[in-house]
């Protein structure tokens, strides 16, 4: 499992109805693909166009920068319904970075934090993953929000249930040294696996 450390940035405003208007733009994507100036065009009206964090939103859903652009199995699995649709994007959420969220759930687990107080430990030598930049750990805190894992309470967040129930037994079982040692980065989309020499 890999350690991202950057992720992709959601418009102002609301977490949920901001992912909300990113979900609808990417599932505009025709199943046989579009041009990629079609998918530019829709990200600039909904707010969401940078061409510096452009890798950020297509690694998160595993899109590749072509022409034309297809839907990722991932994204084709946005077209279920709401509930669905949450659980699947909370999974990629583990799946991108298990020790991230870890991390924090075990700390909300504990109290509820300020985004501050989350940064300052994240950037503390008590953190044993990958170092991350603010804007990037804000980032992620916004789509965990959104998904309905963290809530707000009064300037701090806190767990939700829905976070609990579904992420606790995996917390639990999720050993951080074992993996640190077997830490792999993701493989990029699109790129096939050498062929073995002859």
């Amino acid at each position: 499992m890999p350690q991202f450390t950057e992720f992709p940035a959601l418009p102002p405003g609301e977490p949920a109805r901001a992912l909300t208007v990113l979900l609808d733009v990417l599932r505009a994507i025709p199943a046989e693909g579009e041009p990629f100036r079609e998918l530019r065009r829709r990200l600039k009206g909904a707010e969401l166009w940078s061409r510096e964090r452009l890798p950020q939103l297509l690694r998160f859903f595993r899109l590749v920068q072509d022409d034309p652009i297809r839907p990722s199995p991932l994204v084709r699995g946005l077209a279920g319904g709401e509930a669905a649709c949450q659980q699947l994007l909370a999974d990629r959420l583990w799946e991108i970075n298990p020790l991230l969220f870890t991390t924090v759930f075990q700390r909300l687990e504990e109290r509820v934090h300020s985004v501050n107080e989350l940064l300052k430990y994240l950037d503390s030598f008590a953190y044993a993953g990958t170092r991350l930049s603010g804007p990037e750990v804000r980032a992620w805190l916004r789509l965990g929000q959104a998904l309905g894992l963290f809530r707000l309470v009064g300037i701090a967040l806190a767990l939700t249930d829905q976070a609990r129930a579904t992420f606790g037994p995996r917390i639990l079982g999720f050993d951080v040294e074992e993996f640190l040692e077997e830490d792999q980065d993701e493989p990029e989309v699109g790129v096939a696996a050498e062929e073995p020499a002859p």
